[in-house]
């Protein structure tokens, strides 16, 4: 990294990640309230079945990379910030989702494990 450049700041990464997670939040609420799509109803069987019923959230996903962010962290830390805000959007997206926004509205976090059978 080029010494005249300033670093960037985790406040600047902290507020990537939020809109980043707001925007994916909005998506995944346009397709659940306005196309009237649900995780559990249309996903295709092929995902079904690849993994023997069982629901990987994309807050799971975005876990596994704030994992994969720390460790690379070491090696680039552009890359691992990139990999944090990434990271840290998808699991607060699934997090504001579940727990805030489904819960409330429909009476069930309908975080399952499985999928329905």
């Amino acid at each position: 990294m080029d010494e005249n450049r300033p670093r960037p700041s985790w406040r600047r990464a902290l507020a990537l990640t939020l809109a980043l997670a707001a925007a994916i939040e909005a998506v995944t609420l346009f397709l659940r309230f306005g196309l009237g799509l649900t995780a559990a109803e249309n996903a295709p069987e092929f995902e079904r079945r690849l993994l023997g019923g069982l629901r990987i959230h994309h807050g799971v996903v975005g876990a596994l990379i704030l994992v994969a962010a720390a460790l690379m962290a070491r090696w680039s830390e552009k890359w691992a910030r990139r990999a944090a805000i990434l990271g840290g959007a998808l699991f607060l997206s699934d997090f504001v989702h579940h727990f805030l926004v489904l819960w409330p509205l429909t009476g069930s976090h309908q975080f399952d494990i499985y999928f329905p059978r």
